[in-house]
């Protein structure tokens, strides 16, 4: 009843377990909702009022060297046919930091998972690599923009600033191959990987997540970059969300000092 009154979702009993909700959509046009509940996928086929456990592949467990651990970090929805998970692997041994990444690609609204083969030569993931959140144009062209050039330490994963390039992955056939083309170290902004990307037909929006200097992004279809068009200083974190090509609202979450809306209209 457009938020009047909100009812408790039905979720599984295993539920009781998870200790953090890190992301949730509901894809638009349709009945399917995804919950991303620490090392767990949730799926609904009914707008959210009940839950199911998704089916997810062994990568989740574990892509990277023996003794990591992998988890969802970023999901994308083209639609409840098209959707997209990025995992990223985290070592025991130091901080909870991402220097291997993957992807995983539902068809079936969420229900089970498979590995998508990345990178190029295709592999089921990539090392030393931070991915963003996936983002499509179409049912068949997506792209995930990425850097590569982390290394883990033992203690810590740090940037390789001597051996570190941005990157992107694209695919042409909706996630079944995809390959990953390295750009320029002059490119501007070099090391840029947006955690959430708006798409209204061919034009798609994004907003640097970290960083003193926040910036709005554009990508070029033509030069398959990220070309930012906007910044601005924010004190924390800055969050973007779009209903529409000509109304985006960019906005810093600063749980101190509330929220601030930053910035609203930033399509040309």
């Amino acid at each position: 009843n457009g938020g009047q009154s909100w009812n408790q979702s039905s979720l599984p009993s295993t539920a009781n377990n998870f200790t953090q909700l890190e992301y949730s959509t509901c894809v638009v046009q349709s009945a399917t909702c995804i919950l991303v509940l620490d090392q767990s996928v949730l799926y609904s086929n009914n707008y959210g009022q009940s839950f199911n456990l998704a089916s997810l592949p062994s990568a989740v467990r574990e892509i990277g060297n023996p003794g990591d651990y992998s988890y969802p970090d970023l999901f994308y929805c083209y639609s409840s046919t098209l959707c997209f998970i990025t995992l990223q692997t985290v070592s025991f041994g130091g901080a909870n930091a991402p220097f291997n990444a993957a992807l995983i690609e539902s068809t079936n609204g969420g229900a089970s998972w498979s590995v998508d083969q990345i990178g190029s030569p295709p592999g089921i993931s990539m090392a030393g690599v931070d991915l963003g959140a996936p983002f499509c144009i179409s049912n068949r062209d997506c792209f995930v923009s990425g850097r590569s050039g982390l290394y883990n330490t033992g203690n810590l994963i740090l940037l390789n600033n001597s051996n570190s390039y941005p990157l992107l992955l694209s695919t042409t056939n909706g996630g079944a191959t995809w390959t990953s083309s390295s750009q320029a170290a002059s490119t501007s902004p070099p090391l840029f990987v947006p955690a959430e990307s708006f798409c209204f037909g061919d034009t798609c929006y994004g907003v640097e997540p970290n960083g003193n200097t926040f910036g709005v992004y554009e990508f070029d279809l033509a030069t398959k970059q990220w070309v930012k068009f906007s910044s601005f200083t924010v004190s924390l974190n800055g969050i973007m969300s779009c209903a529409s090509a000509s109304d985006c609202l960019v906005y810093e979450g600063n749980e101190l000092n509330g929220t601030n809306i930053l910035a609203n209209y930033v399509s040309r």
